[in-house]
């Protein structure tokens, strides 16, 4: 094992005691702020690195930008794989001008000029998902008000020892 898992190891202890006791203080609400920001970069990280890319071209010198560059690679390198990895990796992509997968779907021009021109089949094909989503969402509370009206069997007790027959044998007991 190389001194760098040991860090990945320390780092990912250390957030997992401290993310403890802060859901512990909050009630859980801490990690859920995380997640939701968590989720926030990682569906905009393009975005969020094409701007940094702006303004680190127009303010900063190709030599700074390279120190902060090797700088956050390395920070990443020692991270222990995870949801905060991979978006700070693809913010750190973007900001290097690579292409990024985006996270949420955008329109193109296209398919909102086919829409303007077939009005009545982007009517049809929006109520289509519209229903799909509906069903899903009726399917999903279904289950929920299944799950919660479920009896759960009772589990068997196991045999005491003193419910079992005594047997003598010889000068002992046995059971």
């Amino acid at each position: 094992m190389g001194f760098k898992s040991y860090i990945k190891q320390g780092v990912g202890l250390l957030g997992k005691v401290g993310m403890g006791y802060a859901d512990s203080l909050t009630g859980g609400l801490a990690s859920k702020v995380v997640h939701s920001g968590v989720k926030f970069l990682d569906k905009n990280a393009g975005v969020i690195g094409k701007v940094a890319r702006t303004l680190g071209k127009n303010y900063l010198s190709d030599e700074t930008r390279g120190k902060i560059q090797n700088y956050a690679q390395q920070a990443i390198k020692y991270m222990p794989d995870g949801s905060i990895k991979t978006a700070l990796n693809k913010i750190s992509q973007a900001a290097q001008g690579k292409k990024v997968k985006e996270g949420a779907k955008l329109k193109t021009p296209d398919q909102i000029k086919w829409a303007v021109q077939h009005p009545e089949e982007y009517k049809a094909k929006q109520a289509q998902i519209t229903a799909k989503k509906e069903a899903r969402k009726e399917k999903h509370e279904a289950l929920k008000a299944a799950k919660a009206t479920s009896i759960e069997p009772a589990v068997p007790k196991p045999a005491s020892v003193q419910s079992a027959p005594i047997k003598k044998v010889g000068g002992g007991v046995v059971f």
